[in-house]
Order: C-alpha cells, then structure tokens, then sequence
C-alpha cells in the first residue's frame, strides 16, 4: 500500500488516463511513472500527500491554495487509497506482523504509562524507526493530534524507547503506526 492521499482539483483528470505502476519505486518514481504522457505535474506537499495538476496552472503554496476568492467553497476530498497485490516473487511480508504487533503494544503500553501522555485523549498517526537493537529512533508524527504540545510530548516519551525485541533485519524502515488514546 502506498500511504500517500493524491489530491486533485475536479475535472484535472477528466479524460486522462495513467500508467499501472508495478516494481519497486520511490514514491516520487512511481507517482512519476503513474502521470507519465497525461500532460499533468505533481507536487509533494508533505511526506503522505501529493497535490496533482496542469502545469499551466500549478497550485499556489499555503493551505487556500486552491481558493482563489475569498468565500469561496472549499474542496474537501476522502482520502483515495492505493493497494496493489503482491508482485511475483516479492517475499511475504506476513512475518513481519508478529514484530509490528509486539511494537504496537509495547508503544501503547509506554504512551499510556507516561504522565505526559497517559492522561490526554489523542489520536496520532506516527513513524519509527527501529535500530538493531531494539530502539525506537526518529519517531515522527505524520498527522497531529491537533496539539503541538501533546505531539512533541509524545515524540519524547517514544524516543529511545525499547521493544521487546529488535526488529527482523530486512524489516522495511519506517514502521507505520495509528495510536487513539480515550
């Protein structure tokens, strides 16, 4: 799955028609591939979001990017998720579930039993990386709790933080995760 939203303004890919994507790509690559011959551009906007459009008419910065009037509507999208089956010979990554679940405990685990975190609802989703030994290095908050506080606080309590185990050696690095906290 790619965990990327691709945003475009309606009736940008009216009459277009892209390219299947198969084999292993960045995702700039493989959103590159995906456009090639449909005369559109993109533009990552962040590390989960990329903006699609003419290139005559590339999107302005800021969050109004796409209103230009002031009352304007507003165009709000559901995210659009991309999966793909399995390639042909690409190793399963089953196994690697038992490590993601162990992981998701131990981060649950830690979050609930920190002063900082245990007492505040939430609902965060988060990047880790795991090193050889088993901690939790550069985690990474991809969208916010909605509280620049709370999301800091909850990238110390996880920073430096142990597993139960370390992780699988070809484990594929960032690890993903979606933590809500009532």
């Amino acid at each position: 799955m790619s965990r990327i939203d691709i945003l475009y303004e309606n009736g940008v890919v009216e009459r277009k028609r892209s390219h299947a994507v198969s084999g292993t790509l960045s995702e700039r690559e493989a959103i590159a591939t995906m456009l090639q011959g449909t005369g559109l551009a993109f533009r990552f906007t962040s590390v989960t979001a990329v903006l699609v459009f003419p290139p005559e008419r590339p999107p302005e910065p800021g969050i109004d990017a796409w209103v230009k009037a002031e009352g304007a509507p507003r165009l709000v999208l559901d995210t659009l998720r991309v999966t793909a089956p399995p390639m042909i010979g690409t190793p399963s990554r089953d196994r690697f579930e038992p490590f993601g679940r162990s992981v998701q405990a131990a981060i649950n685990q830690r979050l609930q039993n920190d002063p900082r975190t245990s007492a505040r609802p939430f609902r965060v989703r988060l990047t880790v990386e795991i090193d050889p030994a088993g901690l939790v290095r550069r985690p990474t908050i991809i969208h916010s709790s909605g509280d620049e506080r709370l999301d800091r606080d909850i990238r110390l309590v996880l920073d430096g933080a142990r597993m139960p185990v370390p992780p699988p050696a070809d484990l594929p690095q960032p690890v993903w995760f979606e933590v809500a906290a009532r």
